[in-house]
């Protein structure tokens, strides 16, 4: 029987493409089931053919001065029960956050947004704790009455414990 490693602390690669910094910690709750809490920074933005970041192309929300801080909260569940995080997985997200100078509504002001995602993928951790995982979602987000409808890409990597 491998070592039971029902924590793990991963980061999020793939929204650098975004400029966005993004950390996972997952907890198994029980067999199948787990709770993932994803905080999330705006910490940059590249310049990409336009006057707009790349995250605006993407969201049509965030411009080139814009700040973001927001957060995940999602459920997992684990088709394959073992002690650790291992095996394929799916579940909802809540998207919850606030951005600054955004694109629509008061562009003075902070203004909140609020989402939710599906995912799908797996998650492997090597025999010291490595930990590697990817998968496939559909995301939307909601702010000053304008909804947009996303694709996820997710790759974690980091140790489990």
């Amino acid at each position: 029987e491998p070592v039971a490693r029902p924590v793990a602390i991963t980061l999020n690669p793939a929204a650098l493409v975004l400029g966005r910094l993004s950390a996972n910690v997952e907890f198994l709750l029980a067999p199948h089931h787990s709770l993932v809490l994803s905080p999330n920074i705006l910490a940059f933005q590249e310049e990409r053919g336009g006057r707009y970041a790349l995250a605006s192309e993407a969201l049509g929300f965030a411009t080139r001065g814009s700040g973001s801080i927001g957060g995940e909260l999602g459920y997992h569940y684990w088709w394959r029960w073992r002690r650790s995080l291992v095996g394929p997985y799916f579940g909802p997200s809540l998207l919850l956050g606030s951005v600054t100078n955004a694109s629509v509504g008061p562009t003075a002001s902070a203004q909140a947004y609020w989402g939710g995602a599906f995912d799908a993928g797996g998650q492997g951790v090597l025999p010291g704790g490595f930990t590697l995982g990817a998968g496939l979602g559909l995301g939307f987000v909601e702010l000053a009455s304008i909804v947009a409808v996303f694709p996820r890409f997710l790759l974690q990597l980091g140790w489990s414990f």
